[in-house]
């Protein structure tokens, strides 16, 4: 990518980290994610080989009908999802079942994630699989935390890799209720911050972004400091001289915390993390409900008025 592109994506993430996070966005048609059905082994096979980097499939057992109340409840969770951040499929074939047989124990509802994700955010050529089975799918803290710690990675990259789909999965990071780490280096820090955040990374998303010395002015004018603020001069001074500046914000509290090194990052987010109370990965009031034929509106009926005194002079 070029300095300015970079820069470009750079800004895009600060503002919407500040801008973001305790707001509900207004979700329109093109936001949705579709839901697709797998009906071959083929279709799989397509699916997960062009489909996106992050991939989730629904098993449910064979001659479940997409009218299903899984089906809808499948679907209410891809709402919560920006499009392409992950790629929603569903199937009740024998075929796709046989396929991935190994994983789910023949035990359904099942959900089998197919990810081109490494912990660090790099983009591997085989893929992995991540695997819940006989799952509820009416507990929303069990599937929602399963579905998003199975899309990003222990800690994402700025610039990243996989194009849209990446610029996705940052957009639905900033939709996650739990806290969250932004860490500015001149250099790729992401390799050392897994094992920091490794602990936490079921209450926590980590994002390692790179900022060229050239960039570092305007970055800091994204951030939402008062020009004399200390931190601001800070973020500044430690990026143009090689040094690292990181954020931890809380989305809920409205709390954040800045450190300067990853050991700092190591002792605060133990301190940080120990005085959180646990919490559910997603917004469930954001979850779009599924149309059915049980959802329409019954019609009031019209009750004749009684004619008056005056009317039946």
């Amino acid at each position: 990518k070029s300095n300015m592109a970079r820069l470009h994506l750079l800004l895009f993430v600060v503002f919407v980290f500040f801008t973001s996070c305790d707001a509900k966005k207004k979700k329109t048609k093109e936001d949705d994610n579709p839901v697709v059905e797998l009906q071959t082994s083929v279709d799989a096979i397509m699916a997960i080989k062009s489909k996106g980097d992050v991939i989730a499939i629904l098993l449910l057992p064979e001659g479940t009908k997409e009218s299903s109340a899984e089906v809808a409840r499948y679907k209410e969770f891809s709402s919560l999802f920006p499009k392409q951040s992950l790629v929603f499929t569903w199937s009740q074939s024998p075929e796709v079942h046989k396929r991935y047989k190994k994983e789910t124990k023949e035990t359904y509802p099942a959900i089998v994630v197919s990810t081109s994700l490494t912990d660090n955010g790099r983009m591997r050529k085989k893929k992995t699989l991540k695997t819940i089975t006989d799952v509820d799918l009416n507990d929303f803290d069990t599937v929602s935390t399963f579905l998003l710690r199975s899309t990003l990675a222990t800690v994402e990259q700025i610039p990243g890799q996989g194009g849209p789909d990446a610029q996705a999965r940052q957009s639905l990071s900033y939709r996650v209720r739990w806290p969250l780490l932004l860490v500015f280096n001149n250099e790729d820090l992401s390799e050392s911050l897994v094992d920091i955040v490794e602990p936490y990374k079921d209450m926590l998303v980590s994002t390692a972004i790179t900022v060229s010395p050239s960039e570092v002015d305007q970055a800091a004018g994204m951030l939402p400091l008062a020009k004399d603020d200390p931190k601001s001069a800070v973020f500044k001074k430690n990026l143009k001289s090689g040094k690292m500046f990181a954020i931890l914000r809380d989305p809920v509290a409205g709390e954040s915390e800045t450190f300067e090194s990853l050991e700092a990052i190591g002792s605060g987010l133990k301190s940080f993390m120990a005085e959180m109370s646990p919490r559910a990965a997603m917004d469930k009031s954001m979850m779009k409900k599924a149309s059915s034929g049980g959802d329409k509106k019954k019609k009031k009926k019209k009750t004749k008025k009684k004619p008056s005194k005056k009317d039946e002079l």
